[in-house]
């Protein structure tokens, strides 16, 4: 699965273009991005199993907030639509 820098980097890539998402879904990004704070947080605490699924779902979260601040996901980088 992805390494710790990763998902990291996409909290921090959805905290930087939060301001800029449609006023609609804002909110509900800046609560997923706390979330993901919070959680990395403790994914210390977690089983391997926990940890593992704990991660892709913050991927996956991450990634569709992403999309629906108006980005697109390319590979390892993404560009304004």
């Amino acid at each position: 699965m992805y390494g710790e820098e990763h998902y990291l980097s996409k909290i921090e890539r959805n905290a930087n273009v939060v301001a800029n998402a449609p006023k609609e879904i804002q909110q509900k990004c800046i609560a997923n991005i706390k979330w993901a704070r919070e959680l990395s947080n403790r994914l210390n605490h977690l089983d391997y199993d926990q940890r593992d699924i704990a991660i892709k779902n913050m991927h996956k979260v991450l990634d569709e907030d992403y999309v629906s601040m108006g980005f697109e996901l390319k590979h390892s980088s993404a560009k304004k639509r």
